[in-house]
């Protein structure tokens, strides 16, 4: 594994970057691009349902279709859930006591990113990303992690509330320092927008931005649970002194949340229609 040096950036936390020039480029492009997301409104390009999934609280075949339009139809950047309330301290402070098991995100040019997961591939906490950027030879199999017996309040949650889907793969705490940005990227392929991941706000600061195409930026506070759409190009800059903790799900298309996301839109279209 290649080695990179930890340098100060302008909030006095280290960050593992390969030089200080890469880090002022590549933030300018991020910087440029939340400019130019700020022109839109975080729902601009949310339309409104055919009326044939009116009546979708009736039949569940209707459900399941409107589910999926919101996901891939609707426009919609990402969309807050109602969801059983989340032990939000709890899972900071479980966090914050397992700190030492966080391994660095992705690589240099993605600056101050860490995560460790409660549930894994191979029951590997470090197994964090695609399965591609492991030995082929891993099992493919998805389970509770070592870390999960340290954090007992977390995975108590995900097993006892989180409406569980033999879809899930992923859950991992993700940790982004002050000053370090994700690059701007697209989790499915430019153009192809669709709300796919479940992203939890622990703590998000007043000045860390999750900017979206053509969506501003996501009007998070801690205790959110939001689908968000990872097929837009999207990135991420904690501008500020405090770190920023987020917990993603991967758990596509399950059927058990299918109510929830039809009453999150319906709710949304109160909101901004």
């Amino acid at each position: 594994m290649q080695e990179y040096s930890s340098i100060q950036h302008p909030h006095n936390e280290k960050l593992l970057i390969k030089s200080l020039d890469d880090y002022e480029k590549d933030l300018a492009g991020v910087n440029k691009f939340i400019t130019t997301t700020k022109q839109y409104g975080h729902y601009d390009k949310v339309i409104s349902p055919p009326d044939r999934f009116k009546n979708w609280r009736d039949d569940c075949d209707s459900m399941s279709q409107y589910s999926n339009w919101i996901c891939t139809e609707s426009g919609t950047p990402s969309l807050k859930l109602d969801m059983p309330d989340l032990p939000v301290n709890d899972i900071l402070n479980e966090s914050l006591n397992a700190a030492e098991y966080y391994a660095k995100q992705r690589d240099h040019r993605m600056p101050g990113w860490y995560s460790m997961a409660i549930h894994a591939q191979a029951n590997n906490m470090h197994y964090t990303d695609h399965p591609n950027n492991y030995p082929s030879d891993a099992p493919q199999t998805y389970g509770w992690t070592p870390l999960a017996d340290k954090c007992p309040i977390t995975t108590e949650w995900f097993r006892d509330v989180w409406p569980w889907s033999p879809n899930l793969t992923r859950i991992r705490f993700m940790l982004l320092k002050p000053g370090g940005y994700i690059r701007v990227h697209s989790d499915t392929g430019k153009g192809n927008w669709e709300l796919l991941n479940y992203n939890i706000a622990i703590t998000n600061p007043e000045t860390c931005w999750f900017a979206q195409e053509q969506a501003n930026t996501i009007p998070w506070e801690p205790g959110d649970i939001r689908l968000i759409d990872v097929g837009r190009d999207h990135c991420v800059y904690n501008e500020s002194n405090q770190e920023r903790l987020h917990m993603i799900v991967l758990d596509h298309r399950s059927h058990n949340k299918e109510n929830y996301i039809c009453d999150a839109f319906d709710k949304l279209l109160k909101l901004i229609k």
